[in-house]
């Protein structure tokens, strides 16, 4: 089994892929939901980020002391809102912080790693991804959207309406110092064997965070946030969050709060 190390930084993209023209994001097409129309206020997860002074280098490894202290935060079945029973498929997030940058990271158990995606802000979640949704204003409608594929290429975007997403217009939006590194225990887009898992490390600047708001508050102690992933191959769940949605990703009233310690 190979193991490959996908290079650190973003992939750069002049312009979107004529294959990327369609309106509405795959995970919004093909979920079948669960009725949860009648809940009033849900009951959404809540983690601690802790503050470190250990250095993290983006590279997919999670070997580092500071990643080692993070808590694990298991992912479930959007649809279901079950916890994943093929630890084959598991797949869960980690989370830490320092003076200027917020970590997360993801490792995803999957038999079968692929996509289709080469280049910056295609629409990565018509194949294997990781998704990060991130709130840092008052507005509930308005949130950062970032996405890293298995070849570690990313989707970063700001959304101003979560129901008639512009998908040319948000992707415009770029994350200054933004960091990326994705490690596969297996082979990308090979069927042929099987692999293992498959893991994603993300640097996010703080103050991108918070740098849409108009009351003039920067550093804030929590936000709304969710963690996602999607799936394609036929054998595990194809829709994964932190704080289940049973419908479209694009949930805000359901994402959960990140505080930082």
């Amino acid at each position: 089994m190979k193991r490959y190390l996908y290079p650190i930084g973003i992939i750069l993209f002049f312009g979107l892929n004529s294959a990327c023209q369609r309106s509405a994001s795959s995970e919004e097409q093909t979920v079948t939901t669960v009725d949860h129309s009648g809940d009033k206020e849900p009951n959404t997860p809540v983690v601690e980020s802790f503050q470190t002074t250990l250095p993290i280098a983006i590279d997919g490894d999670l070997s580092e002391p500071a990643w080692q202290q993070a808590k694990v935060i298991s992912l479930k079945n959007n649809v279901t809102g079950d916890p994943i029973s093929d630890k084959s498929y598991f797949s869960y997030a980690k989370t830490c912080y320092d003076s200027n940058n917020l970590y997360i990271a993801f490792v995803n158990g999957d038999k079968n790693i692929f996509t289709g995606y080469t280049q910056k802000d295609q629409f990565l979640w018509q194949d294997e991804v990781v998704e990060v949704f991130i709130d840092g204003d008052p507005d509930i409608s308005t949130y950062i959207e970032l996405e890293v594929s298995p070849a570690n290429v990313v989707f970063d975007s700001y959304i101003t309406d979560t129901l008639n997403i512009d998908l040319v217009e948000t992707p415009k939006f770029e994350i200054e110092g933004f960091q990326t590194a994705v490690k596969v225990n297996g082979t990308v887009n090979d069927s042929t064997d099987i692999d293992q898992d498959w893991t994603v490390e993300i640097l996010i600047p703080l103050q991108v965070i918070t740098e849409k708001r108009t009351d003039g508050k920067r550093d804030l102690d929590q936000y709304k946030i969710n963690f996602y992933r999607i799936n394609r191959d036929s054998q595990g769940p194809s829709f994964y969050a932190w704080s289940p949605t049973y419908q479209r990703f694009h949930a805000p009233t359901k994402f959960g709060t990140i505080l930082l310690k």
